[in-house]
């Protein structure tokens, strides 16, 4: 039942992000061909690509921390044994634990003090545009606790592997492959 739900979590957060750059995409390139071949632009455009690639860093930033492709430094566990290193990618995930969740519950509360100011083009509560801090750092946690054996053990699967990888199986590390 984890396994399905791990599958259907990952398969929604890139559902969004592909309809998130796909969005953002047409939307810069008709207001830019708007402008040179109609002379004329769509004013909400700007914001509008703005919130969703707000949208997009928050919500993409779970899958990153997952399997492994946000910038790390591994240099310490290369010269640990492997059970001080298995300590250490504990306390790591402990503290981006912490941040996230500290994120999200400051992130829910800018949302909350922000929620009867409107933006200034488009006129929707700043509430929307900032919702994406809250409901990023929950996926990430998201992700973080569905990939946390692979975490701790050091096993990272390159992005090609998601659709074809198990969550609970074993993969090899594609470190090796390099």
């Amino acid at each position: 039942m984890v396994d399905t739900f791990d599958r259907w979590f990952v398969a929604f957060n890139k559902a969004l992000l592909v309809f998130l750059l796909a969005s953002m995409t047409a939307l810069v390139f008709a207001n830019v061909v708007a402008r040179y071949v109609f002379g004329t632009s769509f004013g909400w455009a700007e914001e509008l690509s703005r919130f969703a690639m707000i949208w997009t860093a928050f919500l993409g930033a779970g899958l990153a921390l997952r399997y492994g492709q946000l910038v790390a430094v591994e240099a310490m566990q290369a010269v640990v044994p492997e059970r001080t290193a298995q300590i250490l990618r504990w306390a790591s995930v402990a503290v981006v634990a912490v941040f996230l969740v500290a994120l999200a519950v400051l992130g829910a509360q800018f949302v909350g003090f922000s929620w009867q100011n409107h933006t200034p083009v488009l006129q929707i509560s700043r509430g929307l545009p900032y919702l994406a801090v809250p409901l990023g750092a929950a996926f990430a946690l998201m992700h973080l606790a569905l990939g946390l054996r692979r975490v701790v053990q050091g096993e990272w699967l390159i992005l090609e592997d998601l659709d074809r990888e198990p969550a609970g199986a074993g993969s090899p590390d594609p470190r090796d492959a390099r």
